[in-house]
């Protein structure tokens, strides 16, 4: 019937515009895959970031509540001692070096970075009664003036038990902010 004569210039023409459609479909296709890609691994690092922190406070509330535990014995038969607490930010630290922390929301950053906060105030107030335990040690023979520094301990003491009895509160708060994952 029809007879068409196809030019080598036309046939190439549409070969090259097949051939640029492939390689836009192909390259449409490549940067699509790797933002879904890289979505999955910061949504990944977001999660990881959180349980991260999780973990951590985790510990941190333990070891509050080990203490209170100690304290409150010893405390009630009015012994001093030295509050041994480990209150570690080793984490967090290392998710703030690391950018990590700058993925997170910026409301769960706020809580984050306040809660850290009173971690190192209680950090403090500890150097504090610690420094006054050892004064207390240092003068043991005069029992007036070791009188008076344990009067003073112990109001050292009562800001620090209510300092960690408020990161108790804190840690639960945040708890729930940091266990919901995001999702990809």
């Amino acid at each position: 019937m029809y007879n068409i004569d196809w030019n080598p210039v036309i046939i190439w023409i549409f070969a090259l515009i097949g051939t640029l459609i492939g390689v836009f479909l192909g390259y449409i296709l490549a940067v699509k895959y790797d933002r879904s890609k890289q979505k999955g691994e910061k949504t990944e690092t977001i999660n990881q970031t959180k349980r991260i922190i999780l973990k951590e406070l985790q510990r941190i509330k333990n070891n509050i509540n080990n203490c209170l535990e100690e304290a409150d014995k010893l405390y009630a038969k009015n012994i001093v001692y030295n509050p041994n607490i480990d209150l570690p930010t080793d984490c967090k630290d290392s998710v703030v070096y690391s950018g990590n922390f700058s993925l997170l929301d910026e409301k769960l950053q706020d809580e984050i970075s306040h809660i850290y906060a009173v971690i190192h105030r209680a950090k403090e107030m500890k150097s504090i009664a610690f420094e006054i335990f050892i004064r207390i040690k240092e003068h043991d023979d005069n029992k007036k003036v070791a009188a008076e520094l344990e009067k003073i301990f112990f109001q050292e003491f009562k800001k620090f038990y209510g300092q960690l009895e408020y990161l108790l509160k804190e840690i639960d708060i945040i708890k729930k902010l940091l266990i919901t994952p995001v999702n990809k």
